[in-house]
């Protein structure tokens, strides 16, 4: 009698976005970009694109941004020059 092997498929963990990267958390009824700060075991950080209090996912509950997202997310992260100095004569 030969026994027959049945491979199973085993879990695949979701990919961990990589730290410094955006995303956006779906379980919000709005979505809420947000960078990614750190891992924890399964714990993804993120941190409000504008700062603040951060928050914790899993990578299930997150996607990468879409084109008009990105866009936001560049403006409002992108430094603003300061104004130059006039001097009146």
């Amino acid at each position: 009698m030969v026994s027959e092997h049945i491979a199973q498929e085993s879990p695949q963990p979701a990919t961990m976005p990589p730290v410094g990267s955006y995303m956006v958390d779906i379980r919000m009824a709005t979505t809420r970009p947000g960078r990614v700060m750190a891992h924890e075991g399964d714990l993804i950080f993120l941190r409000p694109v504008c700062g603040g209090t951060e928050w914790t996912a899993h990578a299930e509950d997150l996607r990468s941004p879409t084109d008009t997202e990105r866009e936001r997310i560049r403006v409002l992260t992108t430094p603003v020059p300061p104004a130059p100095t006039v001097v009146k004569p």
